[in-house]
């Protein structure tokens, strides 16, 4: 695979060869640009950027849903992995996994931006090209931000508002025993990509590998399909997937009486794992079930809603959808693992912790 990031540092424009207020402008221009190409109407925001604050309407009839998500230069990201533009597209995808998952449309956002002196204008404009096309492509736009300097290195904040019909919010407190659980896309996918990358793959001949570097260099929110399973009411509970399978799941059923068993036939484990899994020497139930951000759905349902569910995510275009398990009435508050023979095993790993124990 062949990886060109494409940060330009040294050789672009220093940003104290426009100013803050001219690289404000240069950003807003962008945002302009990228907004009125992909036609992104701004009907809810009666105020956008130049004042103090943006204001925004909601619907009638709905309530304002907020998230926000940060990316650390060295912490979230490497600069000789992802370029500029992908990176803008990854902390937009981030916010948007979240409204996505609570069945909610989104709206705007608001960015704030420190960088160290060796940024370039260009690398900025890049980062702001990629958030605001991956906002408008799922009908959301930038209204505003900040931008600071810092010692060194670059920090993305971003903060996303969206909106549900009140009442309507597809909230993790909707579990119990007896539902399906199911998992969108094919999990485990990007801790694999970054597997391989920390690894130093440098790509294949048919390129399934470079698809899981993929699925951690460009993750896809799914939007329309949280969106669709709020409306239809068929998510009884749902989360997405940044933390971790296991992790993310057991934040479905913690401090309660009940728990998760996942079925090991079901795990959507794809040619594409196994091929890294004997490229790494690793399990690749390991892919799945430990750290990794796809920012997939996982969600659960009524028994009955299996052919809904299945027609709901049918056709063309639409990612896979798989039942991986069943909330059940015991094992509270954890998530456990049944092998092919039958055997049931605690599902240990526990998602991605920035301040782990003893770390």
């Amino acid at each position: 695979m062949k990886r060109s990031p494409g940060w330009s540092g040294s050789k672009g424009t220093p940003i104290a060869a426009v100013g803050e207020f001219g690289l404000i402008d240069r950003l807003h221009r962008i945002v302009e640009e990228e907004t009125a190409r992909l036609g992104v109407t701004t009907d809810s925001v009666s105020i956008g950027i130049g004042d103090d604050t943006a204001a925004i309407r909601p619907s009638p009839g709905f309530e304002t849903l907020v998230t926000c998500d940060i990316q650390v230069d060295g912490r979230h990201f490497l600069r000789e992995w992802i370029t500029p533009h992908d990176l803008g597209a990854r902390i937009g995808t981030i916010n948007l996994s979240d409204i996505a998952a609570m069945g909610g449309i989104p709206r705007a956002a608001i960015v704030s931006l420190a960088i160290g002196p060796g940024a370039a204008v260009e690398d900025l404009e890049e980062l702001y090209r990629g958030l605001t096309r991956r906002l408008g492509e799922h009908g959301a736009t930038l209204i505003g931000g900040n931008v600071s300097g810092i010692s060194e290195g670059l920090i993305l904040d971003l903060t996303l508002l969206g909106e549900v019909e009140i009442g309507r919010a597809v909230r993790r407190s909707g579990v119990a025993p007896g539902q399906i659980v199911w998992a969108t896309g094919m999990p485990g996918a990007s801790a694999a990509g970054f597997a391989l990358l920390q690894a130093g793959w440098t790509g294949g001949e048919d390129g399934d590998l470079d698809a899981l570097i993929s699925a951690y260099l460009h993750p896809v929110p799914r939007v329309a399909e949280g969106r669709r399973l709020g409306e239809t009411g068929l998510a009884r509970a749902m989360i997405d997937l940044s933390d971790g399978l296991v992790g993310d799941l057991r934040h479905l059923v913690e401090r309660r009486p009940f728990g998760i068993l996942l079925r090991a036939e079901n795990l959507p484990i794809g040619e594409e794992l196994r091929r890294a899994a004997i490229e790494l020497g690793r399990s690749p139930q390991s892919f799945l079930l430990e750290a990794s951000d796809d920012y997939e759905l996982l969600f659960t349902t009524d028994p009955d809603a299996v052919d809904p569910v299945t027609e709901l995510f049918a056709g063309p275009g639409r990612p896979p959808v798989q039942p991986i398990g069943e909330v059940v009435g015991d094992f509270a508050g954890e998530v456990v693992l049944e092998d092919v023979d039958g055997r049931i095993r605690p599902a240990s790993p526990t998602g991605w912790d920035h301040f782990p124990s003893g770390g």
